[in-house]
């Protein structure tokens, strides 16, 4: 697990793909998409990691924000508007025993805004339920109307196994949309015994 004080590093712009460079199964995955046509939508990526920026030195105050410290990191990514869909999210819920399970297509939002951007879960005991029930990581996306988003909760045996985090979003919207709706905006909260550490939120643009 990384130790010292860090950031969120939350990218500006996603970055396009072109959809013979997608691996076969977003590929396949998309294919079956009703809704996607590679020949008047492009296909976006991002991924959001942890940036060490220091490790010595590191005074009372300092190691209240040391990543080593985090027990939860909650992440909520939604889309402007509803001509953005999300067609991959990594990783999808993972059990400590290293057991996968797809995400719900129609999930329940598990995360609410609390102050000053930051994320927190809806109700205080659904953090006892992951814990009981042994999750690495649990992810839940909607790709509906109104509004398209995906959630993570990553929990303290992801954060020890998993050094860069591996958080990544694929998405997919109309060519030519207008410029001022194309993009993502995504809030990511680490917490420590339900304190947050260390908060983020940042828009995702999607260009042209």
């Amino acid at each position: 697990m990384y130790t010292g004080i860090f950031k969120w590093n939350i990218p500006s712009v996603g970055a396009k793909k072109e959809f013979g460079e997608l691996d076969k199964n977003i590929r396949k995955a998309l294919e079956q998409d009703e809704k996607f046509d590679s020949t008047i939508h492009s296909v976006y990526e991002f991924k959001v990691i942890p940036v060490i920026i220091r490790t010595d030195f590191l005074s009372w105050k300092d190691k209240k924000k040391d990543y080593a410290r985090l027990d939860k990191v909650l992440v909520h990514a939604e889309a402007a508007n509803n001509q953005i869909s999300f067609c991959g999210i990594f990783p999808v819920t993972t059990k400590v025993s290293g057991q996968k399970d797809l995400p719900s297509m129609e999930g329940d939002l598990v995360l609410k805004f609390g102050g000053y951007g930051r994320v927190k879960l809806k109700v205080g005991k659904l953090g006892r339920f992951f814990a009981r029930k042994g999750f690495s990581v649990f992810s839940t996306w909607q790709c509906s109307n109104p509004s398209p988003f995906a959630q993570w909760i990553f929990f303290r045996h992801w954060l020890e196994t998993v050094p860069d985090f591996g958080l990544k979003v694929m998405c997919y919207l109309p060519k030519h949309m207008e410029e001022a709706q194309r993009y993502v905006k995504l809030s990511i909260t680490g917490q420590d015994k339900g304190r947050a550490v260390e908060a983020l939120s940042s828009r995702i643009f999607l260009p042209l």
